[in-house]
């Protein structure tokens, strides 16, 4: 993810490129940070948290507010219908759509469905550091992400909108009045809902494009690729804290430590998914293997796709990145090499 994160102008290594459509398309199409933070100034104009009396007139405020372009509501999240009318009308949805209120209502609902949810949890009145509430209002944002996606996620405009500033109110709206943001000044609002996003569109870009690898690329039978991409992701994991740090050279140490990162997935794929590679490709011979590992880690480390902790993505590789195939040479050759105890067996 090495482009512009669009409303927010920011890129993950300073670059300029396509980025995450969520924050709307490079160059600032999505609703921008000054923008949010002047809504909360207009909306809530220096409230406190005790501007609604307590929570229990803010729960209260959900059954009798309304205003805000929606007569007639039960409940009116303050400022999110306007927010997501916005970022809808920069990212164009009107032109594919023909019921962009229908759909701005849809959300609001599932939006006020999950911020009651959360608002109702022990977890937002318990104190809580800077950093511990940073986890729960990611959390927040991945859950509301989650339910857009399910509904709209194969929408051609979907990545285009400003999710950002509809999330602010939204968020603002839930947390306001619990202690879970003691910590917290109100402007890291919008800095909390800008990574929730990334680790949300992260996770997604990371599902779909294992899935793609192996469906598309390894060259497996249908009957082992279902196995194979779970091994592709338990592997990931697992490489997190378990590659073979410091075992390959170069000249730059941030490299260097992407080249190890990606032996480890390596290894422990053709270790974990040792029966589909045995038994699921045309070519099973070591050649076959070495040839599957390349085209499914030549597409997942691609700069076009980038399925790589967020750390290591500065450093992406041109594709096809010689060491890919180096390194599956190498992890083949290693997987079909007789163990210590087999060559003293004579096996």
């Amino acid at each position: 993810m090495r482009g512009g994160f669009g409303g927010f102008g920011m890129s993950m290594d300073g670059g300029k490129g396509k980025g995450f459509g969520g924050f709307g398309p490079a160059g600032g199409k999505g609703m921008r940070m000054m923008n949010m933070m002047a809504m909360l100034g207009g909306e809530f104009g220096g409230r406190g948290a005790g501007s609604w009396g307590g929570r229990s007139d803010l729960s209260a405020s959900w059954r009798r507010r309304g205003g805000g372009g929606s007569e007639g509501k039960a409940y009116e999240i303050a400022g999110f219908c306007d927010a997501l009318r916005s970022a809808f009308e920069q990212a164009g949805v009107s032109a594919e759509e023909d019921n962009t209120e229908e759909i701005v209502e849809k959300i609001h609902a599932a939006a006020h469905k999950i911020s009651k949810k959360y608002y109702n949890e022990k977890r937002c009145m318990e104190k809580k550091s800077n950093s511990e509430c940073r986890a729960y209002v990611e959390e927040f944002v991945e859950t509301m992400m989650g339910s857009i996606s399910n509904s709209y996620g194969d929408k051609p405009w979907f990545e285009k909108v400003g999710w950002d500033g509809a999330l602010l109110m939204l968020s603002y709206w839930t947390f306001s009045n619990g202690h879970v943001t003691n910590r917290v000044l109100k402007s890291e609002l919008a800095e909390f809902i800008q990574t929730g996003i990334i680790r949300w569109w992260e996770e997604e870009k990371m599902e779909k494009a294992m899935w793609e690898a192996v469906d598309k690329h390894a060259g497996l039978t249908d009957a082992q690729k279902k196995k194979a991409n779970g091994h592709l992701k338990k592997s990931y994991d697992d490489a997190h804290y378990n590659a073979p740090y410091g075992e390959t050279a170069h000249d730059d140490p941030e490299v260097a430590e992407l080249q190890d990162f990606v032996k480890g997935w390596m290894a422990s794929f053709a270790q974990k998914a040792y029966a589909a590679l045995e038994s699921g490709l045309q070519d099973s011979t070591p050649e076959g293997q070495a040839a599957c590992l390349t085209a499914i880690f030549q597409h997942l480390v691609s700069p076009e796709v980038a399925v790589l902790p967020l750390k290591l993505q500065n450093c992406m590789q041109e594709s096809p990145w010689a060491f890919v195939e180096q390194c599956a040479t190498e992890v083949i050759t290693e997987m079909h090499q007789p163990s210590a105890k087999q060559a003293e067996l004579g096996v």
